[in-house]
């Protein structure tokens, strides 16, 4: 991956704290303003303008319009780097202030770690138990932060020219993320992934598809994933994601993570970024379908406000945290008592309550797609696919991640986007263009990653989520309270702990075991 860190001046005993987290070969520019270094290789190219002591070093992903991250060096005047206009969270930058006052500043976190006691934030701790991921401008190493990000208020109204429009939208976009080079498609089987993949067809680019086999009887999408390959003449690539294959991987996906990310799908990401990189260079997938267009993790919600009326402000907030499904309202319970005294102070809410903003986003609908944009996305399934992609090498392009597209979708009535049940009507519209009606049509279904069965069941897998996550490997550590832990061990049976349905008990469980592999390959304590 390729990435930069830069600080004031040339403080030579800084550059030598940093250099080995650098990586092989990596180029240094300096003057007496500051010393920019430019790290790795492969994925996103950094691009360095001039090598003469003046010059603007970019990091660029996606979506061509979006700046980046950059810093602007010359003899005399070094910038602090800037993350220009990203609503989508592909470009990311953070500071560290630890080391003698001077503030150093990295688009990747790692590169600051050095700088650092490596000791736990507590309060981005409680942030990840609540929302399985950090949330900014938090991280989990205390000392370094995330370059703060607001919800970008999306404008409505204008005029609406229905499906016509948002299908040259996304050819568009499409269009405008083509570079040269084989390119794969991740396809789930979903709608979204499939409807990239037609797009790339119809654009004259024959994609190879990577699908994930998670064995029977958790392989219901596979053979939709075979339908749409088949319909499209494409080749489809299968990769295995059983837990032999999980518990091999999950350490190098933890060490591939700027932060933790704790959704059970996140290891077989990484999975199918290893089988690509020996046929692609760039991988294509569907994220960001759902919240442009609508595809509702929220659909309690607008279900009780159709039946209900108007919720409170309050009351919209506390039901859009419940939806994460994590340890929202339990970490209390959870947390060790100094871990809990120390992240007191942090709010949960007050992650949330910018992003349900009434006044940018009056409409329900739009309020929640403009709030799953900056947390769901913009903080979670963005920075997640970029790691994933660039520690193989690989670029990545998400095209519902694209500025234009977005900003249209705030014009559509909300019928275009929940007609009666049907989920993402518009886009549904358009993909019958392209799909088979059995893809366009059947019921939203989701990647079903068997966390609980992973977690759960006899074999290597198992037996290491109850190695880390035991009684006595919980109390060395030092930041939980072991009850609520055994008692989701203890879930075999769905009713052993009353408060979680079966599915959440796995989700909980692997949060918890990917942040214990994270933290002990990056060394915190």
């Amino acid at each position: 991956m390729s990435h930069f860190v830069c600080f004031p001046g040339s403080d030579r005993a800084l550059l030598d704290r940093l250099l080995p987290l650098a990586g092989k070969d990596p180029r240094t520019y300096s003057s007496a303003a500051g010393t920019v270094v430019v790290t790795g290789a492969g994925g996103e190219p950094t691009t360095v303008s001039s090598c003469a002591g003046t010059g603007e070093l970019t990091v660029r992903r996606g979506d061509p319009s979006l700046a980046g991250c950059s810093v602007t060096f010359s003899p005399d005047l070094i910038t602090a780097p800037r993350l220009n206009y990203d609503p989508f969270g592909q470009h990311r930058l953070f500071q560290s202030g630890s080391f003698g006052g001077t503030v150093a500043y990295a688009s990747d976190p790692r590169l600051l770690r050095s700088l650092t006691s490596a000791s736990m934030n507590a309060a981005a701790l409680k942030g990840y138990l609540c929302l399985s991921h950090v949330p900014a401008p938090l991280t989990l190493w205390k000392g370094i932060d995330a370059a703060a990000t607001m919800p970008v208020t999306w404008a409505g109204g204008g005029d609406y020219a229905g499906d016509v429009e948002f299908h040259a939208l996304l050819a568009l976009a499409v269009e405008r993320r083509l570079t040269t080079g084989d390119i794969g498609v991740y396809l789930s089987g979903g709608l979204d992934s499939s409807l990239v993949a037609a797009l790339l067809v119809q654009a004259g680019i024959r994609p190879r598809l990577f699908s994930l086999d998670f064995g029977p009887p958790y392989d219901q999408e596979l053979p939709i994933a075979r339908t749409v390959a088949a319909n499209l003449g494409l080749p489809l690539t299968v990769v295995p994601a059983r837990p032999r294959h999980v518990l091999r991987a999950v350490a190098a996906t933890a060490r591939a993570l700027p932060q933790p990310f704790g959704d059970s799908v996140t290891v077989p990401l990484y999975l199918l970024g290893q089988a690509a990189r020996d046929h692609v260079s760039e991988v294509w997938n569907g994220e960001g379908g759902d919240q442009v267009f609508g595809g509702w993790a929220n659909k309690p919600m607008i279900a009780a406000l159709t039946h209900g009326g108007d919720m409170s402000e309050a009351a919209e907030r506390t039901a859009y945290a419940e939806t994460y499904h994590r340890f929202w309202g339990l970490t209390d319970r959870l947390l060790a008592p100094d871990l809990r005294a120390a992240s007191a102070a942090a709010d949960p809410f007050d992650w949330i309550r910018p992003a349900l903003d009434r006044d940018a986003c009056p409409t329900l609908l739009h309020r929640l797609r403009a709030a799953n944009l900056h947390l769901k996305g913009a903080q979670n399934i963005a920075p997640r696919m970029v790691a994933l992609a660039e520690c193989h090498g690989l670029r990545v392009r998400a095209p519902f991640f694209d500025r234009a597209l977005a900003e249209a979708s705030f014009r559509l009535p909300p019928e275009q986007l929940l007609a009666g049940a049907c989920e993402k009507f518009l886009l549904k519209q358009i993909a019958e263009k392209h799909l088979p009606p059995e893809v366009v049509w059947r019921e939203k279904r989701g990647m079903g990653v068997p966390s609980t069965e992973w977690c759960l069941r006899p074999g290597l897998l198992g037996w290491d989520v109850r190695r880390r996550l035991s009684r006595r490997r919980v109390h060395s550590r030092g930041w939980f309270q072991p009850d609520l832990i055994h008692g989701l061990l203890r879930a075999e049976d769905p009713t052993a702990e009353g408060t979680f349905r079966r599915r959440r008990v796995g989700e909980k469980l692997w949060q918890l075991y990917m942040l214990d592999v994270w933290c002990e390959v990056h060394g915190i304590a």
